[in-house]
């Protein structure tokens, strides 16, 4: 029986006959203990099927096997053992980069993969069709308004027809997300009536847009 960690495998076997003085066949699952060999009951296994529920790596190889107690050719009790099964746990595929500057060793690879996931960086498609994230370089406040928009799941939005900030125009790639940021007052951009859209983020900047994404 072969199983994915965290799905069920489902054991079960078939019999004849009955128990003693016409009662139901009894059954009682069993698991060996992979470093002793010993055998031992599964407590509430007690049907002519068993699940093991939520498959872990660590029961891989696990064997089972069920006794199955009923009345003999002259009506006594008797008990015999099934042949024992192997669960075996089929490994997990390992995952691949989204990026080919993003490799599994990178120290932020789960989060740079979960942010590809949630479909917030899409990062830069090579001829190719390969995808580069970029980790070192640094980011603008566009992108920046981008990033906070998908991160709010997309809300629907419909821009103005008048830009917010004077310095980003309607067909401004980020146009949207960043009239939207300002809509929410994730942004209040700058004295002047600018947004700056190609400066980079400061740290202090990506606090304050997250802290107020949050609804404070």
């Amino acid at each position: 029986m072969t199983a994915a960690p965290g799905g069920n495998a489902v054991f079960t076997v078939k019999t004849t006959g009955t128990g003693v003085d016409g009662a139901a066949v009894a059954y009682q699952w069993q698991s060996q203990d992979k470093v002793t060999g010993e055998w031992a009951d599964v407590t509430g296994a007690t049907k002519s099927s068993y699940t093991v529920r939520q498959v872990t790596e660590d029961q891989d190889g696990t064997l089972y096997r069920v006794v199955v107690t009923g009345a003999d050719s002259q009506g006594k009790e008797a008990s015999l053992y099934s042949s024992s099964a192997k669960l075996t746990v089929a490994e997990v595929p390992v995952a691949t980069a989204t990026f080919v500057d993003v490799p599994k060793g990178n120290e932020f690879f789960k989060e740079i993969e979960w942010l590809a996931g949630e479909g917030i960086s899409t990062g830069w498609v090579l001829p190719d069709g390969t995808k580069e994230y970029r980790p070192l370089d640094s980011i603008h406040r566009d992108a920046m308004a981008a990033f906070m928009y998908r991160l709010a799941g997309s809300p629907a939005y419909t821009a103005p027809a008048t830009s917010p900030f004077s310095d980003v125009a309607t067909s401004n790639q980020f146009y949207k997300e960043i009239s939207w940021l300002a809509s929410t007052g994730i942004t209040t951009g700058y004295g002047d009536g600018t947004f700056r859209p190609l400066d980079n983020v400061n740290r202090d900047a990506m606090a304050a847009f997250i802290y107020r994404l949050q609804g404070n």
